[in-house]
């Protein structure tokens, strides 16, 4: 399975389809959740709608997108009543980074990169005796 990595515009291309569908099947539909779907190059994603990404989706506070691609075999039935099976692409939503995360981050570096052009220096023992005396 191939990771794809959506970053900057890329993230304008994913669409909403829709918000809180209830799960079908297993525990989440047991426990009443929901989630949201998502669309990118046609192809379907979901996220569980308590996942912080759908506000800030929402919000527009999005820089990166990260997806996983697989395929899923899919059958319907023709309108002679034959099954067709085919392959079909998948997206499973993995993670996400926002704004804020970026910024924070870029601040950070900044921050590193002050310090890094300082070169240590051994204190001799007569001045260390004149600083703590």
């Amino acid at each position: 399975m191939a990771t794809i990595k959506l970053i900057d515009e890329q993230c304008d291309e994913v669409s909403v389809i829709s918000h809180n569908k209830p799960y079908k099947n297993g525990q989440r539909a047991k426990d009443k959740k929901t989630f949201s779907q998502f669309k990118y190059n046609n192809v379907v994603f979901t996220v569980d709608s308590e996942n912080p990404f759908i506000s800030a989706f929402a919000e527009g506070k999005i820089d990166s997108i990260k997806l996983t691609e697989g395929t899923r075999e899919s059958v319907t039935v023709d309108a002679n009543g034959e099954e067709q099976t085919a392959i079909v692409p998948t997206l499973t939503f993995d993670s996400y980074i926002s704004f804020a995360q970026t910024l924070n981050r870029a601040e950070h570096k900044s921050k590193i990169a002050r310090f890094k052009h300082l070169e240590a220096t051994p204190v001799s023992a007569d001045l260390l005796s004149e600083l703590t005396a």
